[in-house]
């Protein structure tokens, strides 16, 4: 299933850059996204509570439980891939002026180089996960927002579509900058 899901990215990928090479795009004139999917199988018809997580780049997705808020993926960029490495704190790292730059994205480059993260998450309490791009998360916002956006959604059983445009706009007004 982990393979079915990774090839599932490589494909959307691999059209991406069908279309930039079509167009003749060439460096930073290429077309490019980030990705972040969660798929919940039901096996036999029956629900499970699995979910699988497909990542790339520096759209993320966070688990909201009433206790806390934990960011499940990490950024494909300069100053995660400097951490991870061992290279240097993510503090420093992110104060980089490259450390926000994706080392990573769909539709930049062939599927030979791209590697879609895939994680296999078990749900054992109430929860909303989260999917967003960086112009909901970017400057911690996803943090600031937590009680009065998220918080209630769990608590007060707030409508999930009313909650979402409620998302929106509030990132409209402080992230604009990038898409949402």
């Amino acid at each position: 299933f982990v393979a079915q899901l990774e090839m599932v990215a490589r494909v959307v990928n691999n059209q991406i850059v069908a279309i930039n090479d079509q167009q003749q795009r060439q460096a930073q004139q290429r077309m490019g996204t980030t990705l972040v999917m969660a798929v919940m199988p039901r096996p036999h018809g029956k629900m499970s509570n699995e979910v699988y997580v497909v990542h790339v780049g520096d759209s993320r997705l966070y688990c909201v439980t009433k206790d806390n808020l934990r960011q499940v993926t990490l950024d494909d960029d300069v100053a995660t891939r400097e951490t991870t490495l061992g290279y240097n704190f993510y503090a420093y790292s992110s104060q980089r002026i490259d450390g926000g730059a994706l080392i990573q994205a769909l539709g930049t480059r062939g599927s030979d180089m791209l590697v879609p993260r895939v994680q296999r998450l078990f749900i054992d309490e109430d929860c909303l996960l989260l999917l967003c791009s960086d112009g909901l998360s970017d400057f911690d916002r996803v943090e600031q927002i937590y009680e009065d956006y998220l918080l209630p959604v769990l608590n007060e059983n707030k409508p999930l579509d009313r909650s979402c445009q409620a998302l929106i706009d509030r990132a409209n007004e402080l992230n604009g900058h990038d898409n949402i």
